[in-house]
């Protein structure tokens, strides 16, 4: 493995000799090593070997989890009992004369090198050269220490964990990374583990943007805030049948371009030990992102074929029949354990009250594609000459791709028009170009009707 130029900015002060650069960077060599296992794991399992990995271990039993992976690393050693700090090199005047350059006790891990450091031919002494064997470089050996053999332990100190994330705080990060269409491309935007006012922000900037579809699930704890005591609880009461009622009212959104489930699943976090409660947000992102991938962004996400939900010991709770025909009617989508079946995502409307084609899903996922793909083909008439040619070149770009969606069963059928009945001279002195494309789009099956007839004796069937 590499040692990556990047995450690893030496601060040297001074000019460092090459050679004393190369023999820091292979200090870390060690530590990436270990990282690799972490990291590339998958890439190095074979099919049957990667079938093996459960609970966050490898096939041999070994922890994947990165603190695992550090802790029993041979290059770094934490021990909560340190309290003091030391630096491993540098001469840049340390505050205890017994370590060579110690640069203090407070700044972190100084592996800073000087001219001081250096012999008269600009080298390192061969006594520390060897940062593998050799960390750091004692005058006189300390009380306590073995020689410059021994291990060196610290503690890193001086940082700390910040502030806890808030709402807001994720209301302003969504809207200085997402805004901007021409910049960031997103098919899906997950809400999480949301708050009322958060929910609301991430569905208006889908809005905003006319490319993508926000989802969400409802809010935990009072007043629907989000909580973050949902571990290893048996019960998750803030989620019932009444409660979501409520809260589609108090969401107050009415749109094309937001998806909401109707519950919260219990999972195993197998990388910290727990049982917790989680929005299925989450994996309704993954029936669409699967659906897309394995069937096409126009195909319904819900149901037996395309609407299994994994990893849940158990869900909120269960709806009846009529409780679920009472959330579809107000444009939540059911998410319940079938017998036999699993848990399943049986729905398929987006937030828009309105009976339209649109109140689906996969009628607005259809046209986000479409929209996103063909407005590339526009790009490229602008600047061109606003006549019959480029009229017919852009028809000749995007009938292919109407075609192809048609084929793959998105569309019954579609009709381009772009000709002088809307291109005017009117529009044409404007500077316009139009294009007006008009799309049937396919419909997936919502109720199933099946009529059955008793014959009497001797009664036979034709065709017809």
């Amino acid at each position: 493995m590499r040692v990556p130029p990047t995450p690893f900015r030496l601060p040297l002060h001074h000019k460092l000799a090459k050679t004393a650069h190369q023999q820091i960077l292979s200090a870390f060599q060690g530590l990436l090593d270990d990282l690799e296992k972490f990291f590339n794991h998958k890439s190095r399992l074979t099919l049957a070997e990667s079938n093996l990995i459960v609970n966050a271990v490898d096939n041999v039993g070994d922890s994947l989890y990165y603190k695992y992976v550090l802790a029993n690393s041979n290059y770094i050693k934490i021990d909560d009992s340190i309290t003091g700090f030391q630096s491993i090199m540098g001469s840049s005047g340390g505050q205890d004369p017994t370590l060579y350059g110690a640069m203090g006790y407070t700044t972190g891990v100084d592996i800073t090198i000087s001219s001081a450091d250096l012999d008269g031919s600009g080298n390192l002494p061969a006594a520390i050269s060897d940062f593998g064997k050799k960390p750091f470089f004692i005058f006189g050996a300390p009380a306590g220490n073995s020689g410059g053999n021994a291990p060196f332990s610290v503690t890193l100190q001086g940082g700390a964990y910040g502030n806890a994330v808030t709402s807001a705080n994720k209301r302003v990060a969504w809207t200085d990374y997402f805004s901007d269409t021409d910049e960031v491309d997103v098919s899906i935007l997950i809400a999480g583990d949301a708050d009322n006012a958060l929910n609301q922000h991430v569905i208006d900037l889908a809005i905003t943007r006319k490319d993508c579809i926000a989802v969400i699930s409802q809010p935990v704890g009072s007043g629907f805030a989000d909580t973050s005591s949902l571990i290893n609880q048996s019960t998750l009461s803030d989620v019932t049948y009444s409660t979501l009622q409520t809260y589609k009212t108090t969401l107050s959104r009415d749109t094309s371009y937001a998806v909401m489930d109707g519950n919260w699943k219990y999972q195993n976090d197998s990388y910290n030990g727990v049982t917790r409660w989680v929005p299925l947000n989450g994996d309704i992102a993954g029936l669409l992102a699967r659906t897309e991938t394995d069937y096409g962004a126009w195909f319904s996400p819900a149901g037996y074929t395309r609407g299994g939900i994994l990893n849940v010991v158990k869900l909120a709770f269960n709806p009846t029949k009529a409780q679920r025909d009472g959330l579809y009617s107000l444009g939540i989508n059911n998410v319940f354990a079938f017998p036999g079946q699993g848990t399943l995502l049986f729905g398929d409307k987006t937030l828009q009250s309105k009976p339209s084609a649109f109140d689906k899903i996969q009628v607005r996922r259809l046209f986000n594609v479409l929209e996103k793909s063909l407005a590339t083909s526009a790009n490229f008439v602008l600047f061109e000459q606003n006549d019959s040619f480029t009229r017919q070149s852009f028809v000749s770009q995007v009938e292919p791709v109407l075609r192809d969606v048609q084929n793959r069963r998105g569309i019954e059928n579609y009709r381009i028009v772009c000709d002088e009945t809307n291109n005017t001279s009117a529009v044409i002195d404007r500077g316009e170009f139009v294009a007006d494309i008009y799309i049937q789009p396919t419909k997936s099956v919502q109720f199933v009707k099946l009529n059955f007839v008793a014959n009497n004796s001797g009664s036979f069937f034709t065709e017809g």
